[in-house]
């Protein structure tokens, strides 16, 4: 009898390993053949179920992306303040740093590649739907003041999350954990 194969499972698991290859040496070093050898399949296998590297990135930029949303949504659902849930997006740890760097890397892929960039702005929307329920949330709680615009104040939380990754990720021994999140809170409180 053949083995079942979760091909869900299968897909998580190669999109793992284009994360560690990308985490590690960065986004031109994924092909076919290091994810297979990262992941512990043939080539043959990842072409299976990925075409080529613009496949298996776009997965591996929505896999991260989920991971994330998946995070701030919990912490909106148990009522966090804007700053618990958003500083779930912070590349405070291995995990979220890598998930940056998977994104970063997926960027600047899109801008030569207008297929790539519609998945790109895609996430760009949904981040800031995301975020803008975040702070709905906080208003109708009596967080934020009633009159805020709160399109501005994800936009506001987009770019300050961008910004902060960047650094953190770029100059790292300068940006840890806890300079993120102080960064993050006083930028916040700074909205009125």
């Amino acid at each position: 009898m053949p083995a079942i194969i979760d091909h869900d499972q299968r897909r998580s698991e190669i999109a793992s390993a284009v994360e560690a290859i990308v985490s590690r040496t960065g986004v031109q070093t994924v092909t076919i053949r290091e994810v297979g050898r990262e992941a512990g399949f043939s080539p043959t296998v990842i072409s299976h179920y990925f075409q080529n590297k613009l496949e298996l990135m776009t997965f591996t930029y929505v896999n991260a992306r989920l991971r994330s949303i998946r995070r701030v949504e919990e912490k909106l659902s148990e009522g966090a303040t804007p700053f618990t849930c958003l500083a779930e997006c912070l590349p405070t740890d291995a995990a979220r740093q890598s998930e940056w760097k998977v994104w970063f890397g997926y960027w600047g892929m899109a801008a030569e590649n207008p297929s790539l960039m519609e998945e790109q702005h895609k996430g760009v929307k949904e981040s800031w739907s995301l975020f803008s329920r975040v702070f709905t949330a906080a208003r109708i709680r009596g967080e934020i003041a009633a009159d805020t615009d709160i399109g501005s104040l994800a936009t506001r939380a987009q770019y300050l999350l961008d910004g902060i990754a960047c650094l953190a990720l770029q100059q790292p021994e300068q940006w840890p954990a806890q300079r993120q999140r102080d960064t993050f809170q006083a930028e916040l409180e700074l909205v009125p």
